[in-house]
């Protein structure tokens, strides 16, 4: 058997697992038209990778983010060019302490319950439905 295995994701794409237990998913958003800075950009892609643990600096790219399975301890990471930066959870009420994505600053990370979706959210929409302030 090779070092990975491919499943279907929770989006229907696959979900590749490698050899040293780390799962991941490619995933994408549509940018807002002043996202797309040069005009070409229809879909920004990311990938989801899910794993026991704190993330390495060795795996991704600065946009992806990192579930952290540990039982009892699940945790939510987003990478940036020099370190991954954990998700401070949806207590956190001021836009000073949402992650923003490092190239779409219009997009933070968040997790939704009602919608059993994660990923970069508009923020405008973050503020809207969950109460965040300016």
């Amino acid at each position: 058997m090779g070092s990975e295995s491919v499943q279907a994701g929770p989006s229907g794409s696959q979900l590749k697992t490698h050899r040293h237990g780390i799962s991941q998913e490619i995933r994408s958003f549509q940018p807002l038209p002043d996202e797309a800075r040069s005009g070409n950009i229809t879909r920004v892609f990311f990938t989801e990778f899910r794993g026991v643990g704190v993330p390495s600096l060795a795996i991704g790219r600065i946009g992806d983010i990192y579930i952290d399975l540990t039982p009892g301890g699940h945790e939510l990471y987003a990478r940036f060019p020099e370190k991954w930066q954990k998700w401070p959870g949806p207590i956190s009420k001021q836009e000073a302490n949402l992650v923003l994505h490092p190239q779409y600053p219009d997009r933070a990370l968040w997790c939704s319950v009602k919608k059993s979706s994660l990923g970069w959210f508009i923020k405008t929409n973050i503020r809207r439905k969950h109460g965040t302030s300016h």
